[in-house]
């Protein structure tokens, strides 16, 4: 049983070296001005601008 004892200590120490420190976020998250950035940010999170061309008219807003 001792032995068991011995090497559950070495196993929780190797464990302890193991884990990685928490890093601090490097980049400032920025609010999103408008309605129009919020759609394009989460339409390109989900991967669905990134497929489709760029419009004609990045100004223009097309009804759905």
């Amino acid at each position: 049983m001792e032995e068991f004892g011995k090497l559950t200590e070495r196993a929780a120490g190797w464990w302890r070296q193991r884990q990685i420190p928490a890093r601090p976020a490097t980049e400032q998250r920025r609010r999103l001005s408008s309605t129009r950035e919020l759609s394009d940010h989460v339409l390109r999170d989900i991967g669905f601008i990134d497929a489709l061309p760029p419009p004609a008219d990045p100004q223009e807003d097309k009804p759905y």
